[in-house]
Formats: structure tokens, C-alpha cells, sequence
């Protein structure tokens, strides 16, 4: 798939080619432009230098040398974030809280970590459950583990598993670019539920763009989306060693062509219409790929976590089901309110219906809280022992304790963005599963690497408007007219030229009003316009500045050529 395919194939040609010189100076010298009403006849030949199983290597000094929007268009698999995100709410947790940053960071890290033993009340509208407690004689921890049903009052009160769930539908889930990928033919691709898109670009940098893509974005409705990361460096995923390895089992010669406008020869560069088969996909070495650490980490990412500029007090009526009437379920999901409120929510979905009672030595019973079906709790006290909590949501309560606490330290409201700068973290997938993903993914569509391959082993020369071609195991000769696909790219990733063709395909008539050409499938393409041409045949096309052509077929000169007159006729 490389200059040194091309080298070795060209090389074992040439030996075979002494009679019938078949190089590029012979057939392709430059010319000067047709003039009009001038013809020329030029021949083209349909060279073949088949290899099979032949390996090649493709390091990262080469990859390197493609242009990066090739790279970029290569998509490898969509990575799950669920384990980074897991790793990433354990580091946040167990870091010491003398190394955060500020109020607002070590109030996030309370909150993750807020259990039903160190819950704190004050200043919520819950505050008069701790009255209660004293006053019936049972610690205010003991009345708030068994209201929210914890098995273990030190465990946290939205366990990990959903905490991670909800910031990969909520923050994760919300960034365009965690949503849809551009396809191979610029078609739009959702992506895998929780994944970001890998490409071949981001592992041979190392990541490094990670910032640009899943940064802050403004959305089409006009909101900004906070963004997944901040800043992230230090990506250790590939090493120096990195390298892919295939077989490949081509034609490596290219097309025979013509440039009308010059009437000569051109080649066009065979592997593309070639990608679907190229590769023996029934040989499990089919594709290797060394050089990838083995627990692929970040040395640096830093995530912010934005608060809502609005305070949402608990909600105050059941309707409208399921959630109640509190403002939080209308503000964007990003915000760390609306994400504990669904953390909350999904948590209170898994609680039982029930009603904690407590009563005095004499039996009388004192206080009693219940939740029904919904999800709403309402508080009752007996016997003159004060006034009970208004009714609410179980995720109203949980909600309205984080918003309250994440402004402790005096944080006014508005300001409690949190940043966290983790280190070494790991991505959460290992590398022997990044790379058996790579493989099924490409194998399933090979013709995304079409332009790696071509840029690799770039055959092109001048610029052919169409080139000629003959099936497997048929004696035919047709002609395909050239796709935008088929002009190479520059160092910077542009196409060499232009596809500003007016009336691609051939043509009875010099009006360019009776097309003889179509999609006819041919080996698998489909998307060239092509027919079969016979000696004697006549026939125009049009070039890309939009000259027109008549062209006619002579008698075969052999059996793998074709000899063709070209006239300018306008």
C-alpha cells in the first residue's frame, strides 16, 4: 500500500517490459494543448502486476507524511467513556482536599462524595427534619439514611455507577461531536451512545486536538455547550514504535488514461477502486497494529463543571408527572443541578414505596414520613413535636441539599464552576480492546482507507479525465470517467484540481445530450460513469474547463489495448 509496493511492482514489471517500453516518458511526455478541429491518437494499455499476502508497514514517520485531512477522514472506532468517566469520579473523590483548586472544587468533591451519615441539612427546606430528630431522641443521620433507604449509610447517596451514567448522557452525550461523524462520502453518522470518535489522526498525534473537538461549542439554537474537557495533555496511547502492518492483495499498477485537453496519456491511480477487496480479510493477519501502551492514560485533563446561573427551589406539586413542577427539568443538562436532579431521579426510581415511623417509649407514635409510588414523600408529626417539611420529590430533597451546599465557603449563587485537573488517568479500555475494535471496524468498511492507501502510494500522474479498464475474466474494454476521488490530494489535504466538470461521461452527441455512459456495476464500482467500447465506436466527452471532444476508436492494437483518435471540437 506504499511507495515501496510501488517500487518493488514497477521494478518486476519493467523486467517483463523490454520489448514494449510501458514507462511514464514513453507514454506520458508533455504536450502542448489540442488546438481546435486538431487530432490526435494516443494508445492506452491495461497493465496488471497482480501481488497477493504482500506486507507492508506503514510507521508513524509515515503516517506523518499524509496529509492530515486524510487522517482525520479515517475513522477507527467510537470509544466508550464510561470507564474514564468511572476513573474520573474516583480520582475526584479520593483526592485530598487541600489540593483542589478553590471553594467551588471542594465543594463539588462533598457533594460527590455526600453520604447519608455526613449529609448537612442546614439551610435547606429539609432543616426542620433535624428538629424533629432531637426532639424524638434519634440522630438527624439516622432519619435521613432511613428516608432515603441506604443500605450502607457511608456509601454515597447517588452511587457511583449512576452518578458516571448520568455525566455520560448528560455532558457527555449533549457535545455535537459526541453525537454525529462526518462519513467517508460526507455522510452524517451517529455515533455510539457514551463514545467519543477516534480517528486515525488523533493516534498519530497523540491526541493533542482532544481540546479543539470537545471543547466549549455554540449550538444552532444559540446555547454554548460547556464542553466535555478544558484542557488535556499528555496522552499516552501510542508510543514511538507505533506502527500498522497489512496485507494487501492489488493490482499495483495504475490506470491508463487520457488527458483530453493535452490529448496524451495520464495515469490514474488504481488502489482506490480496488479498497474493497484489497485486503485478504479471511487471514486473521490480515492487519496488525504494534506499538500501543497497554493501559492508555491522560497525564493531564482538566473538566469543568458548570452551575446554572438560577437557583430552582424544590418543586411544591406532584403535577406535571413524572417530576413535579420545579423549574430544574426545563434548564440544559449540563448543568450540575439538572444532572443531580436526573442522578437523583434515577436513584429514587429504585426505592421502594414505604413509610419510616417513629413513636415514643409510650408507643404513641411521634413523626412519620412516606413515599408513595411517584416518588413523592410526605412528612406528618403528632403529639405537638413541631412543624413536619412541606411534601416533595425524593429528587427535589437530594437536588436542593447539592445546590445549597455547593454554595458553602460563602460561594454566591452563579459562581460555584468547579474545575478538576485529574492526572494519569486512565482512558478505561485496554489496548488489545482498542486495537481488536480497529480491526473489526476497518474490515467491515476498508473503503474508508482509500486515500491512505492512494496518498502512500501515489501513481498519479498528469490529469486524466477518464482512464481505461477491463473486468476479471472477460475480454471487454471499458471506459470510466473519473470521480472526484479519483485527483490526488496535496500535502495540505486539497485536491490537486478542481472537479468542476459540467457534463462528466461520455456522450453520442456533441450537445452532450445522449449519455452512452452510466453506474454500471463492474467488479463492485458503481460510482464511475462507464461503457464498453468497440473498435469503430465515436463518441464526445467534455474536460473540466469545458472543451469538448470527439473521440473515436480505432481497431485494437492488442488485447489489452485500445487505440483512440481525439478531436477538439469546440
Amino acid at each position: 500500500m506504499t511507495r515501496g509496493l510501488l517500487t518493488i511492482a514497477a521494478g518486476l514489471a519493467c523486467a517483463a517490459c523490454a520489448a514494449t517500453p510501458v514507462g511514464e516518458d514513453a507514454d506520458e511526455a508533455a504536450g502542448a494543448p489540442l488546438a481546435l478541429q486538431e487530432t490526435r491518437e494516443l494508445e492506452l494499455r491495461y497493465l496488471e502486476f497482480d501481488v497477493q499476502g504482500f506486507s507492508r508497514t506503514l510507521k508513524l514517520a509515515d503516517l506523518r507524511a499524509v496529509p492530515r485531512p486524510i487522517l482525520d477522514d479515517i475513522w477507527l472506532m467510537d470509544l466508550d467513556l464510561t470507564g474514564f468517566v468511572d476513573n474520573a469520579l474516583s480520582q475526584i473523590a479520593a483526592m485530598p482536599p487541600e489540593s483542589l483548586p478553590d471553594a467551588a472544587a471542594r465543594n463539588l468533591q462533598r457533594l460527590i462524595t455526600m453520604t447519608p451519615n455526613n449529609v448537612v441539612l442546614d439551610g435547606t427546606s429539609m432543616e426542620p427534619l433535624v428538629d424533629l430528630s432531637r426532639s424524638i431522641g434519634i440522630a438527624p443521620q439516622d432519619a435521613v439514611n432511613d428516608l432515603m433507604q441506604a443500605e450502607d449509610p457511608n456509601a454515597p447517596v447517588i452511587p457511583t455507577s449512576i452518578a458516571a451514567a448520568v455525566l455520560l448522557e448528560d455532558l457527555i452525550a449533549t457535545h455535537p461531536n459526541a453525537q454525529f461523524r462526518d462519513g467517508p462520502n460526507g455522510e452524517v453518522i451517529p455515533i455510539a451512545p457514551h463514545a467519543m470518535p477516534i480517528r486515525l489522526g488523533d493516534v498519530v498525534d497523540n491526541f493533542a486536538r482532544l481540546n479543539e473537538r470537545f471543547g466549549p461549542v455554540l449550538l444552532p439554537d444559540g446555547r454554548t455547550h460547556p464542553g466535555i474537557v478544558k484542557a488535556a495533555s499528555g496522552f499516552a496511547v501510542v508510543d514511538d514504535q507505533f506502527a500498522m502492518t497489512v496485507l494487501v492483495n492489488a493490482n499495483a499498477l495504475p490506470y491508463k488514461g487520457v488527458d483530453l485537453d493535452r490529448a496524451e496519456v495520464a495515469s490514474v491511480n488504481s488502489l482506490g477502486s480496488q479498497i474493497d477487496h484489497v485486503f485478504p480479510l479471511e487471514r486473521p493477519d490480515w492487519l496488525t497494529v504494534t506499538g500501543m501502551v497497554a493501559v492508555p492514560t491522560i497525564g493531564s485533563v482538566t473538566m469543568e463543571i458548570r452551575e446554572s446561573p438560577e437557583y430552582f427551589p424544590p418543586g411544591t406539586a406532584r403535577e406535571p408527572l413524572p417530576y413535579g413542577d420545579s423549574r430544574l427539568w426545563q434548564t440544559e443538562p449540563w448543568f450540575i443541578e439538572r444532572m443531580v436532579g436526573d442522578m437523583a431521579f434515577t436513584q429514587a426510581s429504585r426505592m421502594r414505596t414505604d413509610c419510616v415511623v417513629y413513636d415514643v417509649a409510650s408507643g404513641a407514635e411521634v413523626f412519620r414520613a412516606c413515599m408513595d409510588d411517584s416518588k413523592w414523600v410526605t412528612f406528618e408529626t403528632f403529639n405537638n413535636v413541631g412543624m413536619p417539611p412541606a411534601p416533595k420529590y425524593m429528587w427535589d430533597i437530594v437536588t436542593e441539599m447539592a445546590q445549597v451546599r455547593l454554595h458553602d465557603q460563602g460561594l454566591p449563587e452563579g459562581t460555584a464552576n468547579a474545575q478538576l485537573t485529574l492526572t494519569n488517568l486512565p482512558l478505561g479500555v485496554e489496548s488489545a480492546t482498542l486495537v481488536e475494535q480497529i480491526r473489526t471496524n476497518i474490515a467491515a468498511h476498508p473503503a474508508a482507507l482509500r486515500e491512505l492507501a492512494e496518498a502512500t502510494n501515489q501513481t498519479t500522474r498528469g490529469e486524466a479525465d477518464f482512464y481505461y479498464y477491463r473486468p476479471q475474466g472477460l475480454d471487454q474494454d471499458w471506459l470510466y470517467f473519473i470521480t472526484e476521488s479519483d485527483i490526488p490530494r496535496t500535502d495540505s489535504g486539497e485536491r490537486a484540481r478542481p472537479y468542476t466538470y459540467a457534463h462528466p461521461g461520455f456522450y453520442a452527441d456533441a450537445a452532450l445530450t445522449q449519455p452512452v455512459s452510466a453506474p454500471t456495476p463492474v467488479d463492485g464500482d458503481t460510482t464511475h460513469l462507464k461503457f464498453e467500447v468497440k473498435p469503430g465506436q465515436v463518441f464526445y466527452a467534455q474536460d473540466a474547463a469545458g472543451g469538448i471532444y470527439r473521440i473515436q476508436a480505432r481497431e485494437k492494437p492488442g488485447r489489452q489495448r485500445i487505440r483512440l483518435a481525439v478531436t477538439r471540437i469546440s
